[in-house]
């Protein structure tokens, strides 16, 4: 019997969400999270599963794939707290996409949100 952690509860609320909305840029792969499109709706609903599951604040786990491009991944890093975020990376077998996990201290659930809003900005990132 799979165990669904906070994190991972966000992760099926977030693609339940996605499946909704059309993929509108066609260079994008369909089964990525397209934060970018959903509507408030979504995003409230996402806001009160993160609050019903976090006690803030709260460290939170962030994972992205992104095209294997030395400036798609800084945009990523930038994204987090140099100082005190935990950051950790690994390449795809073939070495065309990263896949960036990473744990930072977040406030409360729309400083989550923030994150996932400006990542969503990076162009060919996937959001887990």
């Amino acid at each position: 019997m799979a165990i669904i952690t906070p994190s991972r509860y966000l992760f099926v609320l977030l693609l339940t969400a996605s499946l909704k909305v059309e993929n509108l840029n066609p260079d994008t792969p369909s089964n990525s999270l397209h934060l970018w499109a959903m509507n408030e709706a979504d995003l409230k609903r996402i806001k009160e599963a993160l609050d019903a599951h976090h006690k803030w604040p709260s460290v939170y786990m962030f994972k992205f794939i992104v095209p294997s491009d030395n400036e798609k991944i800084a945009k990523v890093e930038a994204l987090f707290n140099s100082n005190t975020a935990e950051l950790k990376m690994s390449q795809s077998k073939k070495g065309n996409y990263t896949s960036i996990t990473a744990k930072e201290v977040m406030t409360n659930s729309e400083k989550v949100l923030d994150c996932y809003r400006e990542a969503a900005k990076i162009e060919g990132l996937m959001a887990l």
